[in-house]
């Protein structure tokens, strides 16, 4: 990085004092004329796009948004604003798991009617926003509205068998063939193929 270099609001002034190697820090200058310090890196991924003012003109298009359309009180509306937060504010904690990790919403997305239209709504309030690929982006194809049981299914961390002929979670697994969570996990622990996990 040197200086003069533009990312988003963002124009690159000088190293920051506290720079060491594996973090390297900034003193960038935002278009509104505020400065902040900031890793390289997380300007460079574009997590760190503004000062924040950025984010603040963002909630409030999304409030003057809300008045036109006339639907901030839904349920859907409290979500896709929760899903647009976690995204791009990196001061709150669910951040890390989305807009840190690369988690965007797709360009049809910014309108709440778009979303609206796309998901649908809500079936129940046990229902959130889910998405299948937990490394995909909130867009129509990869969204589902899904109860916290199906999305613990689906977590990143899961694990997946090929049980009757298709991939599934161990939770899956154990529901359609009858064998405990438990056991399945335990005879793969203990080095069983597949075929004979469910085979026992």
């Amino acid at each position: 990085m040197t200086a003069g270099q533009r990312y988003n609001r963002l124009v690159s002034i000088r190293p920051h004092e506290s720079d060491r190697p594996g973090r390297r820090r900034w003193v960038f200058q935002c278009d509104c004329g505020n400065t902040l310090v900031s890793l390289t890196a997380s300007v460079r991924i574009k997590d760190t796009q503004s000062c924040g003012c950025l984010h603040r003109e963002n909630v409030a298009n999304l409030g003057r948004s809300s008045k036109k359309h006339g639907l901030s009180k839904m349920p859907e509306y409290f979500i896709w604003c929760a899903m647009w937060q976690r995204c791009t504010d990196p001061k709150i904690k669910k951040f890390e798991r989305y807009g840190a990790r690369g988690i965007t919403i797709c360009e049809r997305w910014k309108i709440f009617e778009n979303f609206l239209a796309d998901m649908g709504p809500r079936p129940s309030k046990e229902y959130s926003i889910d998405r299948v690929n937990n490394d995909g982006n909130y867009e129509p194809a990869n969204c589902r509205w899904a109860t916290r049981r199906e999305q613990q299914r689906n977590r990143h961390m899961s694990r997946f068998v090929d049980f009757q002929g298709r991939k599934m979670t161990i939770a899956e697994a154990a529901e359609i063939s009858g064998i405990k969570y438990e056991t399945i996990r335990s005879r793969l622990a203990r080095g069983l193929d597949e075929e004979a996990v469910f085979a026992l």
